[in-house]
């Protein structure tokens, strides 16, 4: 928020992100900041026009006059700039805005770099939604493999997992008390399973799902 306020030569600066019914500002500067009603957000006026908003002097603005940052109820805004948080689906999340309890103006190039500095934290909040999203893919994956293995190693019949090249890549308890060891083998052809006495155990492969090119599925049954 330093970087913000700096680039506006402005004391005070806030990330606000705006639900339905209050403003909660994620970062301050110059202030200590603290959720708000909606009702009384300056940076919720105008938001959702997905535009650059800029008011040298909102005591002259009939949009921002009466508002309670302004008359002095909430604070003493003056000056008050702001650019919208959008997704790249559309959804505005609220604002980076910058004020100061003067009038002032923007130039051109502190309102584009406001606007890139904007994109910037966009862009941190995706990349810290993607973080999460993948982390809580894995750990459903984690859980259901778990499952697997458990519903596996419950039931008498030799079960072998393969991937699309013929590689084993597990084995259930049965199958790994038929073939006499724990390790995965390298590839079905390599599998000589045998039944409690001793006999050799013909394999009877199915595809559990054929239309999968990752995943074979290979039950094991006795002859």
């Amino acid at each position: 928020m330093r970087v913000a306020a700096a680039i506006a030569e402005v004391p005070t600066a806030a990330i606000n992100l705006i639900d339905l019914s209050r403003q909660s500002p994620l970062a301050t500067v110059g202030f200590d900041g603290a959720d708000s009603p909606r009702d009384e957000s300056m940076c919720a006026i105008q938001f959702r026009t997905g535009r650059f908003v800029h008011v040298a002097d909102c005591f002259a603005d009939p949009i921002y006059a009466s508002n309670p940052w302004v008359t002095g109820e909430r604070g003493d805004v003056r000056f008050y700039a702001s650019a919208p948080l959008i997704t790249p689906e559309g959804y505005v999340l609220g604002t980076l805005c910058v004020f100061d309890a003067v009038a002032r103006s923007l130039r051109p190039d502190q309102a584009s770099r406001l606007l890139d500095l904007a994109d910037v934290i966009v862009a941190l909040f995706e990349r810290r939604r993607h973080a999460r999203a993948t982390a809580d893919l894995a750990a459903a994956q984690e859980r259901t493999t778990r499952l697997l293995e458990t519903v596996m190693d419950t039931i008498d019949v030799g079960l072998a997992v393969t991937d699309a090249d013929g590689q084993i890549t597990s084995l259930n308890r049965a199958a790994q008390s038929w073939h006499g060891v724990a390790e995965i083998p390298l590839s079905s052809d390599q599998i000589t399973l045998r039944g409690p006495d001793g006999a050799a155990i013909k394999l009877a492969a199915h595809r559990v799902v054929d239309d999968c090119d990752d995943v074979i599925g290979t039950v094991v049954t006795a002859a």
